[in-house]
């Protein structure tokens, strides 16, 4: 018996930052073991066009349309499933390709996903029930459609004591445009901080995008000192996260990942969350009593704050359950792996039907 080779895949995305974007960590773990040489190629505002052939990495500009298409027929035919990674940001991606069945995974929120391109879209994943929806409403039949939450390493994330000082919020997911600080929650942030003087709010600010108008956006909003703003990259995640007592989400309904990895990682390290209640993670966190869902204003954040100080030991080790039982990366990987040999198994068969 021969021995089993598993599906090849290439992977099509936006934003190319394994040490600091979300979606970018989710595919350097897919791309461990067998595939660890799989093609990435990242389309995306942001991008300068720029090939890593160590890294078998590709970024291109949005600018670069003509050479996407081109790309996308000389790499798709390479591998035997093509796996994009967006939401409604991914027409370009999806109209370019179409070779090879497609995995569409949809982190982002979308309201018009029944725009997209998705005929050669075999699987759509989303990260959450609440996800579901916006697909059925899109008409993608439900055996085309699963859900497959983002994996971290347990190891690493694990939970220890915080440390001394105020209690302290995380809020990890900065944008690279200027424009986005108000739909991310940041203003709200910056005001809650102003409200409860006796907490402290850390923002890690990622250094992409057009930092200069960012800074110039976020001293506008005049932060008080207990809205603890960082410059500097972090080097170890981990390390952020066990300094603090819980992380806070307030996006706009449609903005930002569905599961924000940061909250993920919080989890783990049994740090519950709070999540502004329409997003698609609250009735999640909420369900399991591992943080609190809250009105999207700064009383709502400030009840939820009480709250966590009041329970803050119990929801935190409610929190780390959560993540054992959602969020292990061995169980990511291994359902992805599934739903790839599934698209393959799916599309020989139908050829075989044609022929």
């Amino acid at each position: 018996m021969g021995r089993h080779v598993p599906p090849r895949v290439t992977y099509w995305t936006g934003t190319w930052d394994p040490a600091r974007e979300a979606i970018s960590k989710e595919i350097e773990s897919l791309r461990s073991g067998a595939r660890r040489r799989s093609p990435v190629v990242a389309f995306s505002v942001g991008n300068r066009t720029r090939l890593d052939r160590r890294a078998a990495t590709l970024m291109l500009s949005h600018r670069r349309w003509l050479l996407l298409r081109a790309v996308a027929a000389l790499v798709e035919p390479t591998a035997d499933v093509s796996h994009v990674f967006g939401g409604g940001g991914s027409w370009h991606l999806l109209r370019a390709l179409g070779r090879r069945p497609i995995v569409l995974t949809a982190v982002v929120p979308t309201d018009d996903a029944a725009t997209l391109p998705l005929e050669a879209c075999v699987r759509v994943v989303v990260e959450t029930e609440a996800a579901m929806a916006v697909w059925r409403a899109a008409h993608v039949p439900e055996d085309r459609l699963s859900i497959v939450r983002p994996g971290i390493d347990l190891a690493r994330f694990r939970p220890q004591p915080p440390a001394d000082g105020p209690f302290t919020l995380l809020f990890a997911s900065t944008p690279s445009d200027a424009a986005e600080i108000a739909p991310r929650g940041i203003p709200l942030l910056v005001e809650l901080a102003r409200a409860r003087p006796e907490i402290a709010i850390v923002v890690p600010w990622r250094q992409w995008g057009d930092v200069a108008a960012a800074k110039q956006a976020l001293a506008a909003l005049r932060p008080p000192g207990n809205f603890r703003v960082l410059h500097e990259p972090i080097a170890d995640m981990a390390a952020l996260v066990a300094r603090v007592h819980a992380t806070v989400v307030a996006f706009a309904p449609g903005v930002g990942k569905s599961c924000p990895n940061f909250v993920v990682e919080g989890l783990a390290a049994g740090r519950p969350a709070i999540v502004a209640e329409r997003l698609d993670l609250a009735d999640l966190v909420e369900r399991h009593c591992a943080g609190v869902a809250v009105d999207r204003s700064v009383a709502g954040l400030s009840r939820g704050v009480d709250v966590l100080i009041r329970e803050w030991q119990a929801r935190g080790e409610r929190a780390r359950a959560l993540a054992e039982r959602e969020f292990d990366e061995t169980t990511f990987r291994d359902r992805y792996a599934r739903i790839y040999e599934d698209v393959v198994d799916e599309h020989r068969r139908r050829r075989q039907a044609t022929h």
